[in-house]
């Protein structure tokens, strides 16, 4: 394959400060060769020809108008598109000579492009820094990358050698990460130690000469950085499940759960990890730091064996990789193994078979919480066969002592009157040993009749605050009642098959709910049963309980103490204020206690009724005041004290809080828990 290669050109001729004629030389390998005629009658001659173009950089553009003629030494034909050197060889080194006019200062840039005459695609552009004296050699060597990190960073140490340098000579280090370091060399050590710093990748590393100016850079060298392991992701690779054959590929599926953590990537620079199923497939997933996780991802195994799944990390280098799982896939010959079933009523009402021998069922839909029945009322229904579901199967169903009825049904209809119900199913598929499975149902000896007995909710808990509860319908044979409809007292109202569902209000409050059970007709009267109960938030703490009566004393002392200190004598007045001083200062401890506490913190309403009750007091006591001493001075706080009572009566009445506004002999604080 053709190619050329440019050697560092060199000043043939120089006067002063300006060069005049420029020496380049190059190598060209597998450059064709093409017959020439020669002028004097002889044979052709096989040449192979380079093309030189050779241009001076002025403000950043080349200007080929610098290079105007060539060495006659190197042939008799110039090529108007520029200048030639001629060879006849395979591999071809070459040189030749330019003048150069007008000639051009020391340290200017030249680009040469050197292209094969008979191949134009074969060609070098590159550009050169000419420089009238010598520039020292500069090599640098990348020593030692530390195996410890230190807050997340690795050490590289680099060794920068200095050929023929000039004392004093002034250079600078581009760490290859955007940062940089500039080194001085004033005759002393040499080699000269760097070390930096780096985070985790790849980087590269390089010396420029900012004295002596216009000298070549280093050459460049890579520096590979592994990640530090606190900044790497951290990855749970767990084996879900492997699935049954699948009736059309004869495969089985393998699900994979990955759980990330520590993922620090953007999406413009993703982690890559190599997921090595253990089976000769290993294909690249790629996540990032908005990557939702867990996620899963499924692989199918083409053949039976014990594998061993891994995610091997590709980017960032240097992370570990995950753990690895055993994934056992067992021969897949597509035979039934299990039966599962369902049976269907009247209704439609379909319930899985939990337990075959005893006859245990649960409601397929409607039933958040699972509840099981482990017998029917009289009527008639339907078994299903819900698993195995392929192709090619043929049933065999047999009701108690009844004659076996095949088919190639998976539904069987049978009446269950009283007692219990024995049916068996055989499965057959060719080339599969047959699979028999017996179900037991029961009948449930009496009429199901419902009977609602009461309701329970669960309580709004403080800490952590929420709004959620449960509310649960007591009573006998509840699973028979027909539907349960809801009122949560808050304008919401809900209808299920259960007797308890789950319910979320927007605030803390008291509200009252009530459920409706509708029972079934052969129940006769009354159709309906109903029964409420209150819902609220749960008591508080002891201590939260401890603290609201603590604060609000306090607070009734301090609105006391103030009427008391405008009423007494001089000699009184001194020791009020001392001890309103320290009531002020206990108030205010136990007031910011009592409401920054997050378990404590009571709702709106709590607090206006408190509020209420403790200004309702302090009423009494500016009257006593007022009366027993005649005080004029009271009556100020008595119509504050009145005023704002009414300003929190108004809030109780626009919240709707309930229970409304205490009287003075009401106790408003919750007892505790």
């Amino acid at each position: 394959m053709c190619n050329i290669t440019l050697n560092q050109p060199t000043i043939a001729q120089q006067s002063g400060n300006n060069i005049l004629k420029l020496r380049v030389s190059g190598i060209a390998n597998d450059c064709p060769s093409f017959l020439r005629a020669d002028p004097g009658g002889r044979p052709p001659i096989n040449e192979i020809r380079v093309n030189l173009e050779i241009s001076v950089i002025v403000n950043g553009q080349p200007d080929p108008n610098l290079v105007d003629s060539i060495s006659a030494s190197i042939n008799d034909f110039i090529d108007p598109s520029g200048f030639q050197a001629v060879a006849n060889s395979g591999i071809f080194q070459w040189m030749i000579e330019t003048k150069l006019l007008p000639a051009f200062p020391c340290g200017s840039t030249v680009r040469i492009r050197a292209s094969c005459h008979t191949d134009p695609n074969c060609f070098v552009e590159q550009d050169f820094v000419i420089n009238c004296g010598e520039c020292p050699n500069v090599e640098l060597v990348l020593t030692d990358v530390a195996d410890v990190c230190v807050d997340g960073k690795r050490t590289a140490t680099f060794e920068v050698t200095l050929i023929n340098p000039v004392s004093p000579s002034f250079y600078e280090i581009d760490f290859g990460d955007g940062d940089d370091e500039p080194i001085v060399f004033n005759g002393g050590q040499n080699p000269i130690p760097i070390s930096h710093e780096y985070s985790g990748g790849n980087f590269i590393a390089i010396v420029t000469s900012n004295f002596p100016e216009n000298c070549p850079s280093s050459n460049d060298v890579q520096v590979p950085i592994p990640f530090c392991e606190d900044n790497c992701p951290r990855i749970l690779l767990e084996l879900v499940s492997v699935s049954d054959c699948n009736p059309v590929t004869n495969k089985r599926t393998a699900t994979f759960r990955i759980t990330l953590t520590n993922v620090n990537n953007p999406p413009s620079s993703p982690c890559v990890y190599e997921f090595d199923f253990g089976d000769g497939e290993s294909p690249n997933i790629l996540f990032d730091n908005t990557t939702v996780s867990p996620f899963n991802i499924t692989h199918e195994y083409d053949n039976a064996g014990n594998y061993s799944a891994i995610l091997n990390c590709t980017v960032p280098v240097g992370c570990p990789d995950s753990n690895s799982v055993l994934v056992p896939v067992s021969v897949c010959n597509n035979c039934p193994s299990d039966v599962d079933f369902e049976i269907i009523d009247n209704n439609g009402n379909r319930f899985s078979v939990i337990d075959d021998n005893d006859g245990i069922l649960e409601a397929v839909s409607n039933n958040p919480f699972h509840l099981q029945i482990n017998c029917l009322p009289q009527g008639k229904y339907i078994i299903r066969v819900t698993s195995p579901n392929g192709a090619g199967l043929s049933f065999t169903w047999r009701e108690d002592e009844n004659p076996p009825v095949q088919t190639n049904s998976r539904d069987f209809n049978f009446t269950i009157a009283n007692g219990t119900k024995s049916l068996n199913v055989v499965i057959q598929k060719d080339g599969c040993p047959p699979l028999s499975e017996t179900v037991i149902i029961r009948a449930c000896e009496d009429d199901c009749c419902p009977k609602l007995t009461g309701l329970t909710a669960s309580c709004m808990p403080h800490c952590p605050p929420s709004t959620t509860v449960t509310l649960t319908a007591m009573g006998d044979h509840l699973d028979c009642a027909e539907t349960f409809s809801w009122d949560f007292g808050d304008g919401n109202t809900a209808e299920t098959n259960q007797p308890s569902t789950i319910h979320t209000y927007s605030q803390f409050g008291l509200f009252d709910a009530e459920v409706a059970m509708v029972r079934p007709e052969y129940c006769g009267s009354p159709r309906v049963q109903r029964s409420s109960t209150p819902v609220g938030p749960c008591p508080p703490s002891c201590l939260c309980a401890f603290l609201s009566i603590i604060t609000a004393f306090l607070l009734l002392a301090f609105l006391s103490l103030m009427p008391m200190i405008a009423c007494a004598d001089p000699a009184t007045k001194q020791a009020l204020i001392i001890t309103l001083i320290v009531v002020a200062i206990l108030l205010s401890i136990f007031w910011l206690w009592w409401i920054l506490d997050p378990c404590c913190k009571p709702t709106s309403c709590e607090m206006l009724r408190i509020l209420f009750w403790v200004l309702s007091w302090a009423l009494i006591v500016v009257g006593a005041l007022a009366i027993l001493q005649f005080c004029v001075s009271a009556l100020p706080f008595g119509l504050f004290y009145g005023l704002l009572q009414q300003g929190i009566l108004n809030r109780i009445n626009a919240q709707n809080c309930r229970p409304g506004a205490p009287d003075i002999f009401s106790w408003p604080f919750q007892g505790c828990r």
